[in-house]
């Protein structure tokens, strides 16, 4: 749209020949002519040269903004997908290594809570632990799930 306004900006600064005819009677003689004129204004100084500059201007401004929002977009898609690769590593080492761990020491405190050689609070406090992994766990699968609906929105394009 601006490049076009500009485009009719500096067509409009151009002066156009005028080109006329006409038929013309002379009362002295009753005599009849055929008259044909061009015409060529001749531009003492550029015409609209200051809306042309401006047209240049907010062209300049709406690439320099197209090229700041592609690099902005760019550096969040980075981030998102660096933080999606953390949540991942995170991911994977509760689901291999803590969770897993977690569970047998509550079972084994249990057991041997059943046999009456540990205490109930310590029973309490092996429960509360492996409750807040589970808690830590899923809060790890919906971070994961809202990072990967960022990237989509993002990039277009549908991971998952």
């Amino acid at each position: 749209m601006t490049r076009a306004a500009k485009r009719l900006a500096a067509a409009e600064a151009k002066p156009g020949i005028t080109l006329s005819g006409g038929f013309k009677r002379f009362e002295v003689n009753n005599s009849k002519s055929f008259l044909f004129g061009i015409s060529l204004p001749l531009p003492l100084f550029n015409r609209n040269q200051g809306q042309t500059a401006a047209l240049e201007a907010t062209i300049r401004s709406q690439e320099y903004k197209q090229k700041r929002a592609r690099l902005e977009t760019k550096a969040f898609l980075s981030s998102a997908i660096s933080q999606l690769n953390q949540l991942i590593r995170r991911h994977l080492a509760l689901d291999s290594l803590l969770l897993p761990t977690a569970e047998n020491a509550y079972k084994n405190i249990e057991k041997n809570y059943n046999v009456g050689r540990i205490p109930f609070t310590s029973l309490l406090e092996a429960e509360r632990s492996l409750i807040e992994l589970r808690f830590q766990h899923n809060d790890v699968l919906n971070a994961i799930s809202e990072q990967l609906i960022a990237i989509e929105q993002i990039s277009g394009i549908r991971i998952y």
